[in-house]
């Protein structure tokens, strides 16, 4: 199986809520691979793309997911 990686950025002030904000343009061989990268780029998408005064006002968060794409995304 071959996986992608979906970034979601997540708010949780005032109510909580989801949206897709990245796909990661990378094919990983095996869940492990994925799992472990999507720290990686959620770390790194979170502190380059917002800054701390926003991350705390909106209580930010990224959610990811690793998905077979030889099933269909």
């Amino acid at each position: 199986m071959k996986y992608v990686l979906f970034l979601y950025i997540c708010t949780l002030s005032p109510q909580p809520y989801c949206q897709q904000d990245q796909v990661i343009n990378e094919k990983f061989e095996n869940y492990y691979d994925c799992i472990t990268k999507g720290y990686l780029y959620s770390y790194r998408h979170l502190t380059e793309m917002y800054d701390k005064d926003e991350v705390e006002e909106n209580k930010m968060a990224i959610k990811f997911q690793c998905r077979d794409f030889t099933k269909g995304i």
